[in-house]
């Protein structure tokens, strides 16, 4: 209840303070008001919090954050609002201000009451009043805006990236040194590394291209950077992973900053080998067209019908010129030229016919006259077969022949034989010279025959060398003629195919519809065309045009079938990759614009229409076209000039919309170059980056600011890269890790753990960054860490950074330096670790001096006892010798009255049988003798006490060690002869000749007596817990041999075992046989040896249980025992071994292997120094 007091008077104390001051200090509670109202007008949320974590003080800002009323909150903590992750979280950091005193400044996830998440920046500082109460004050800044559009800038850049990585061509940029600074993935793949990041600080030496074309790469980066001018289409060679040169189409662009400096080039290349091999190969095809074409009787053409209408002839062979006189230059200059040469009566025809083949792509079959400028006639043969092209013109491949000799032979072979039936009658007698212009008109028609077959060998001729597959079937469509285009298209050679069914060149798919197809061929008497799917040799599905026209008797029967086939593979592949660059440009972000050569809009993306506000071209052409976009005439100017010059011009411009909606945009413009390297027209992309630049330079400024703070903080922050194999770099390294640590960012930045702290300390930092990885949570630790040759201990926090899929990415340390802290922590242990020993030391010291008190009183004692008992002993053993020279003359005299008087008279012989006269006088000196005896063993007692009674001796002197234990041995004889309950313990001594030995005589005893007791304690408990032992009883007998023996009897006395002198079972070394007993039966060995370095060793042996393992190192603990309470204090043997080791510099050793017995090992010099 204090406690809630003092809380609650915490949470109004600006406002008892201003209530509770004197009114001369208004000016003091007007500041305070002052304070309360700069507080709730301030934006940031501020809280205080009590040492429960409770808020005591809120102002406006942190309710509204909350969406809750001050009176809600006050006295609630974290958990009555949060969730539990988030309300940990809070308390977590709440805490760490609490116990180190130290501002927390971190970033939190705050759910409203909304159910919204916000992302918060939180500082927390410590606050004590003057009663000792302490608090948390912190302030919050709402960062929600802020990470949202550092997440959009974070995709954008992934997307970007992503773009880049799926755009065709092979991107690069480098530094003014040509050191790569990033690339896309198609490069990263060509340069064999494993991702785009892995290429930074690589140059092209360490690329797989050769070393000379690493210098000319290098060499053209120098002249671009020097001339701050592109250059494109840069064709040069390029050496592949794998060996192999590869022909590669390069753009270099000088890369500048906003100042306008050349900071780097940027490059792109596409590769265009197969191009160069295709190039080649249609080079070499041309040449070899040219060249038939030379060959070939006629003209070969390609005749193009434009969807405006327009005709062009884009091939002519040079045969033209003997058909028409015009060479193939002017008639591709001006097709119509070939319809205004045909004859007028058939040129209507002619055109319709043409008409015809466009609308139904049949081919195109024509026989007819020309007039030629010089108004000769002449015969022509044409056939073709049109083709539909993508922009909707139809293409005519055909050839042309002259047959005006053909048919004038005809006609003059037709007017000979009219004028021969005509005049066959009437002019007989002309026979003879009918006959000779017979003759004459036979040699024409060989000669005719002649030139048919000089062109039906330039026909074959034609077939073996045209690019073109030439293939004849009979009418079970079986191959009879088979040329070498057909060859090259298909694989197969002539002689495998000889014979076979079409059915081995259709996939299988098709092959159900090949009879369908080859009847409808042969009932079709003009011909087909058709693109169909063909199988190679090589199991290869390749695209074919075909050509069949069926071949025809005079009877109108179709006797063979010949085709023509055009492998178009490549074309529909070109076909397929252009649909698919229209779609990729249709379905594109980037607004994308196509002019022509003379500039005019003609194409535009649905991005461009969005972007600009113009829904069709002829939107945007009336808005004003591309000029009417820029702010700054003089950049549209530019990028038109330089666009227009066959350059590439890239960069950001202001622009607006149809709406006048100004925007920034990124915008790149490139020319579109023909084949010859004419420029046909332009393309641009333009991008809006209008939010990118707005947020950009937000995200600037809060880096600025993040900047500062990071900089100027003065707790030590580094931040730690997680590199995608896994390993981590440091990123981070701000001045005040600079000044703790004396270690430089430029020595650290870039650089791995090992590289910065070494391999021992570097290995031991990973593993935590590890740890930090797999908890994905926050860890703090100590750590004792090395600068400069000296020590210093750390606090250190390790925060995860997690992207957008939640992968950490990051990590962020702080660390506080706690050497004062562990210095203090270090000397507290010591003073602790010297109060324990000390305390130890003065309990030990003050059971030795009880114990020392207790042995001496007990020798004073025993002394006294010893002295009293002594004198009496003395006179009664004295007095025994006269009594029995007394008691030898008084039983003479009898004796004497016995030989003289043998008849007493009856009273006295009545007294002498009374008192049994006979048995007096043989038992009376056997009773002396016994006195005598007991008298003599009352002396030995004595003198064992008074060499026992030597404990409170102080000084050193020479003493018997066998007599110190014998008189030990002599005191604890009652607890070593048998009892009712048990044997005799065997007492075996084995002592050698020991000189006199210089020590505490009275110590020693001690030492003796302790180890006795304990090893006389330690049988005895074997006894009891033996079952037999508990069920039987012993009978103790001393053998003749001086052996003790135990044995079941039941013979007992008064429930005594029988034992009636009560004798110690004692053997001597020198009185058994072997030196040794049966350790069927208790058992106390006594051993002294004198060692060859003028030392004495005691060793106590008994044959009890033995002290087990874990017990054995603790038996010289003070205080340490194993016997139950009340029998001992567990001190004996640890003032026993102070004993030994530090009043005579001497060693106590236990040695007890389990069930084997227990043996002390006394070892003391002869001479103390």
């Amino acid at each position: 209840m204090e406690k809630d007091s003092k809380t609650s008077e915490s949470r109004d104390e600006l406002r008892e303070l201003a209530s509770n001051c004197p009114r001369k200090n208004q000016q003091e509670n007007f500041s305070v008001a002052f304070v309360l109202q700069i507080i709730n007008g301030t934006d940031d949320p501020i809280f205080v919090k009590d040492r429960q974590h409770r808020w005591v003080l809120l102002n406006d800002a942190f309710c509204k954050l909350l969406g809750r009323s001050r009176e809600e909150l006050i006295g609630k903590s974290d958990y009555d609002l949060f969730p539990k992750a988030e309300a940990d979280v809070f308390w977590e950091k709440d805490e760490l201000v609490f116990v180190t005193g130290m501002c927390n400044e971190n970033e939190e996830v705050l759910t409203d009451n909304r159910g919204l998440t916000r992302f918060i920046s939180t500082k927390k500082c410590l606050f004590e009043d003057s009663e000792g109460n302490k608090f948390v004050v912190g302030s919050i800044r709402d960062i929600t805006q802020y990470k949202r559009v550092e997440t959009e800038l974070r995709q954008s850049k992934q997307l970007l990236q992503l773009v880049m990585d799926n755009i065709p061509q092979y991107i690069f940029w480098k530094d003014l040194n040509s050191v790569y600074l990033g690339c896309n993935q198609n490069f990263a793949r060509d340069a064999c590394v494993d991702s785009p990041d892995d290429i930074v600080g690589l140059n092209d030496c360490d690329l797989p291209w050769t070393k000379e074309e690493s210098e000319w790469y290098r060499e053209c980066d120098r002249r671009i950077m020097e001339s701050g001018k592109p250059e494109l289409h840069i064709i040069e060679t390029q050496q592949k992973a794998d060996g192999k040169q590869h022909w590669v189409d390069t753009n270099k662009i000088p890369l500048r900053d906003a100042q306008g400096n050349v900071v780097g080039i940027l490059g792109t290349y596409e590769d265009i080998t197969e191009r160069q091999r295709t190039e080649e190969a249609l080079r070499h095809s041309q040449a070899k067209l040219q060249k038939l074409s030379a060959n070939v009787p006629g003209m070969l053409y390609q005749f193009m019908l434009h969807s405006n209408g327009s005709v062009s002839c884009p091939y002519v062979s040079s045969g033209c010129y003997e058909i028409y006189g015009l060479t193939p230059e002017e008639i591709q200059a001006d097709a119509s030229l070939l319809i205004s040469l045909v004859h007028p009566d058939e040129r209507e025809a002619v055109e319709q016919s043409i008409a015809v083949s466009a609308q139904t792509l049949q081919p195109w079959y024509w026989e007819g006259r020309i007039v030629l400028p010089t108004e000769q006639v002449k015969w022509l043969r044409a056939v073709s077969r049109p083709e539909l092209q993508a922009d909707g013109s139809i293409l005519w491949d055909g050839l042309i022949m002259d047959i005006t000799h053909s048919k004038q032979t005809e006609l003059a072979l037709q007017q000979a034989y009219a004028e021969m039936e005509k005049r066959v009658e009437e002019r007989t007698q002309e026979l003879a010279h009918a006959n000779q212009a017979l003759q004459a008109e036979i040699a024409k028609r060989q000669q005719t025959k002649a030139e048919l077959t000089t062109s039906q060998q330039r026909l074959a001729l034609l077939i073996q060398q045209t690019p073109v597959g030439v293939i004849e079937w009979n009418t079970k469509f079986e191959i009879q003629e088979w040329n070498p285009a057909a060859e090259r298209i298909f694989g197969y050679s002539k002689s495998e195919v000889l014979g076979s069914y079409l059915e081995f060149l259709v996939p299988e798919v098709a092959r159900k519809h090949v009879k369908q197809v080859t009847i409808a061929l042969l009932q079709q008497r003009g011909g087909t065309f058709s693109v169909n799917e063909n199988l190679t040799k090589d199991t290869r599905i390749i695209f074919c045009e075909w050509y069949n026209s069926p071949l025809v008797a005079d009877n109108g029967e179709v006797i063979a079938i010949a085709s023509m086939v055009l492998d178009i593979t490549e074309r529909k592949q070109a076909e397929q990759n252009l649909m698919l660059y229209k779609q990729a440009l249709e379905s594109s972000s980037d607004a994308i614009g196509i002019g022509d050569a003379r500039g005019n809009h003609i194409y535009q993306n649905p991005a461009f229409c969005k972007l600009y506000e113009c829904e069709t071209v002829q939107d945007f052409i009336e808005f004003g076209g591309v000029s009417a976009t820029f702010t700054n005439s003089a950049i549209a100017q530019e990028v038109w000039q330089t666009t227009l010059s066959g350059q590439s011009w890239i960069g950001e411009a202001e622009q607006r919309s149809r709406s006048g909606r100004i925007m920034q945009t990124f915008l790149r413009s490139y020319a579109i170059k023909d084949s010859t390297g004419q420029n046909i027209g332009l393309v641009g992309a333009i991008t809006d980056i209008t939010e990118l630049k707005r947020a950009a330079a937000q995200l600037l400024e809060k880096e600025q600011f993040l900047r500062s703070v990071y900089d100027g903080s003065e707790h030590a922050i580094f931040v730690v890269d997680v590199l995608e194999n896994g390993d981590f770099c440091f990123t981070g390294w701000n001045p005040a890790t600079e000044r703790a640590t004396a270690i430089s960012s430029i020595e650290v930045i870039g650089k791995k753990p090992e590289d910065v702290r070494g391999a021992v300390d570097g290995a031991a930092i990973r593993q935590r960054y590890l740890r930090c990885l797999e908890a994905n949570t926050p860890i703090s630790y100590e750590e004792c860490l090395t600068f400069h040759c000296q020590e210093s201990w750390w606090l250190t926090t390790i925060n995860p950074l997690q992207d957008s899929e939640g992968k950490i990415y990051r990590l962020v340390g702080t660390t506080f330096n706690i050497t004062e802290r562990k210095q203090a922590e270090t000397q507290l242990k010591q003073q602790k670790e010297d109060l324990e020993k000390a305390i130890q030391e003065l309990q030990q010291t003050q059971m030795q001096l009880v114990q020392s008190e207790k042995m001496s009183s007990l020798g004073q004692l025993v002394a006294g006892i010893a002295h009293e008992i002594n004198n009496p002993v003395n006179f009664i053993y004295g007095n025994l010798i006269h009594t029995n020279d007394y008691i030898q003359d008084l039983l003479e005299l009898v004796r004497f009255y016995q030989q003289h008087y043998p008849d007493p008279i009856l009273q006295i012989q009545d007294f002498a049988t009374e008192i049994d006269l006979e048995f007096l006088i043989e038992d009376l000196p056997q009773l002396l003798n016994s006195m005598k005896v007991g008298a003599k063993r009352i002396q030995e007692i004595v003198i064992s006490l008074r060499t026992f009674s030597r404990l409170d001796e102080a000084e050193m002197k020479e003493i018997d060690i066998h007599e110190g234990i014998d008189s030990t041995l002599m005191i604890l004889e009652h607890r070593i002869r048998a009892t009712p309950e048990r044997c005799a313990i065997q007492l075996v001594k084995e002592y050698s000749n020991l000189p006199l030995v210089e020590c505490y005589a009275g110590q020693l005893n001690q030492v003796f007596m302790n180890i006795l007791t304990n090893a006389i304690d330690a049988l005895e408990e074997s006894l009891v817990n033996d079952e037999t032992a508990l069920r039987e009883g012993f009978t103790t007998q001393v053998s003749q041999r001086g052996e003790s023996t135990c044995r079941l009897d039941d013979s007992r006395h008064d429930g005594k075992v029988a034992n009636p002198k009560g004798q110690q079972s004692v053997v001597s070394g020198k009185t058994t046989d072997n030196g040794q007993l049966t350790t069927d039966h208790p058992q106390i060995r006594i051993r002294t040896q004198l060692l060859e370095l003028n030392k004495v060793t005691i060793s106590i042996t008994d044959n009890g249980p033995g002290i087990p393992e874990a017990l054995k190192n603790r038996v010289f603990e003070p205080f340490f025992t194993t016997k139950p309470i009340g029998k001992g204090t567990g001190m004996g043997l640890s003032i026993s071994y102070q004993i030994i080791t530090q009043k005579h510099g001497g060693f106590l050793e236990c040695i007890s292997p389990l069930g084997g017995g227990t043996e002390f090992v006394i070892t003391v010099p002869l001479r103390q120094e």
